[in-house]
């Protein structure tokens, strides 16, 4: 399955909803894509949410660390929900779990920026 992208809010968080798999090429590209479209927009507070992504390869996890550096120095924060058992037990096997600041309840995570 290609990986979707897509952006919705909540009061003035800006959520990318990702499915699919997020592997090395068009989908890896279009994930750092939709996170710098939203920098460029001067969004600060982005959440994504994984709860369909079905894989994520090391480009993948690369473009996730880009994505928290890219925030950073928009002064912006990027965080995480609904990270799959997988990809979460990936982040961990890599060493980038903590790297992330993850939620698995999207008002939560909303509040979170707060």
């Amino acid at each position: 399955m290609n990986a979707t992208f897509s952006i919705r809010e909540s009061a003035d968080v800006t959520i990318i909803d990702v499915a699919g798999r997020i592997t090395f090429g068009g989908p890896a590209y279009e994930l750092r894509s939709s996170i710098g479209l939203a920098l460029q927009q001067g969004v600060t507070k982005i959440l994504l949410n994984l709860a369909g992504a079905e894989y994520l390869d090391s480009t993948g996890i690369g473009e996730l660390l880009a994505g928290v550096r890219a925030a950073g120095e928009h002064g912006a924060a990027l965080k995480l929900l609904n990270v799959p058992r997988r990809i979460r037990d990936l982040l961990r096997l890599t060493g980038v779990f903590d790297v992330f600041e993850q939620f698995s309840d999207e008002a939560a995570a909303v509040a979170s920026f707060a």
